[in-house]
């Protein structure tokens, strides 16, 4: 995708000043939102005006996305991790130990990819418990711990407003290595006239009396083993609740009661499409969800959250888990970075969707990624697409995996499979 300077707001974190509520901040009436619009149409991705980095990373991230679905297809227990080098043409795979030979062998690339091997002290699955037994024993202290870009070791951000923080900070013990960081807690964020069938990025909202509503983003539609249509959301913008589209009041369905650890949630009762919203915050121009996957280290991925529509942001660290202000410990996710300097994600777009653009036999499709959570105060910025008093953007962010939302929730999405 084309950066923009601004676009739909993508709805982020869940409202417009979803924070408000779900952090018990006090709510802020609805903004103004635009007049409906139904003349939604999918766009070709050459017309998306995709970049040259994305053009050049969509077949490595094919690798990266092959090596994680060939890892969890044959339990295979010493994956840690993988990462790309756009510049460079390569990906690395950091293995505990030596991957198997029949691995590597079996693995298809395209013309010019290189493929690099580390061999790392740790699997992933070993550094993924202890980081999550770090940030579940220490929520007051830790605002964010998961791998080391080098996957070497953890990295623990502890909360710099937390009284005790570094005290705690020389109390924390592993028999992994630790780099002890301080950063701020993760902050939650909070199209707009959709209809029947919805598409993902869209608008939702619900109301929280005296004429004040909580308004979020969908993510990604997607079917459970039944065959229900469902739509993914953040479980920070409301569980047990009715949300409506809020350009023309349709009831988009109701979200069941969610998972906390994985800050999600499903909307169910209406129908659904495999598309999303792509462009400003007032597209109306979609494309088609191919698959899903975890995003792999150093790529570039875009948002599309209702209230700030679409931008590139890259990822900048994965597998973490982060201690959520009224929610608790959520993870593994991963952050990524606007590398402009633009606070492109922000309140509203929570629930939203991230996506990538993956190299697949006869061209290329978008594949989901993850799920907008919050963002980093200490980035914060001014907002793009919607401008409303109050309303708190990010430069660097914090997203669930899609992999672990569609385990929990028994769902595929596009052409994944489940997992």
């Amino acid at each position: 995708m084309t950066r923009r300077p601004s676009g739909r707001s993508y709805l982020l974190l869940a409202l417009l000043q979803v924070g408000a509520l779900t952090l018990g901040a006090t709510p802020s009436p609805a903004a103004a939102v635009p007049e409906p619009n139904d003349s939604r149409h999918l766009v070709n991705l050459d017309r998306l005006g995709a970049s040259d980095l994305e053009r050049a990373q969509a077949p490595l991230v094919a690798l990266a996305d092959q090596i994680q679905q060939r890892v969890a297809k044959q339990r295979l227990s010493g994956f840690t991790g993988v990462a790309v080098d756009v510049e460079a043409r390569q990906v690395t795979l950091y293995w505990k130990g030596a991957p198997p030979a029949a691995f590597i062998k079996g693995l298809t690339m395209a013309e010019g990819v290189r493929l690099g091997t580390v061999a790392v002290p740790y699997s992933l699955a070993e550094l993924d418990r202890e980081a999550r037994r770090i940030a579940q024993e220490n929520q007051s202290t830790v605002a964010s711990v998961g791998p080391r870009d080098d996957f070497r070791g953890l990295t623990v951000a502890v909360d710099r407003e937390a009284v005790s923080g570094f005290r705690a900070s020389a109390d924390l013990a592993s028999t992994i290595p630790l780099t002890v960081t301080t950063s701020a807690r993760t902050e939650p964020a909070s199209r707009w006239t959709d209809v029947v069938p919805y598409w993902s990025g869209n608008a939702i909202q619900r109301p929280v009396g005296s004429g004040n509503v909580v308004r979020c983003s969908t993510a990604f539609a997607g079917k459970t083993t039944s065959g229900t249509d469902v739509m993914v959301t953040s479980y920070h913008c409301g569980k047990n609740t009715e949300w409506k589209s809020p350009g023309n009041g349709w009831i988009v369905g109701n979200s069941n009661a969610g998972q906390a650890s994985i800050d999600s949630m499903l909307i169910t009762g209406s129908y659904y499409e495999g598309n999303m919203y792509v462009g400003d915050y007032q597209s109306n121009q979609g494309v088609p969800i191919y698959g899903a996957g975890n995003p792999a280290l150093n790529s570039w991925v875009f948002s599309s959250g209702s209230h700030s529509g679409a931008s590139v942001v890259q990822v900048q660290a994965v597998n973490k888990y982060i201690n959520l202000e009224g929610v608790g410990t959520v993870g593994p996710g991963f952050y990524t970075v606007n590398t402009d300097g633009v606070a492109s994600i922000g309140q509203g777009d929570s629930g939203g969707p991230i996506a990538q653009a993956v190299s697949v036999s006869g061209g290329t499709a978008i594949y989901g990624r993850g799920v907008i959570t919050g963002g980093s105060p200490d980035t914060a910025g001014p907002c793009q697409g919607v401008q409303s008093s109050g309303r708190q953007c990010w430069r660097e962010t914090f997203h669930v995996n899609i992999y672990e939302v569609m385990a929990r929730w028994g769902i595929t999405i596009g052409s994944s499979g489940g997992v």
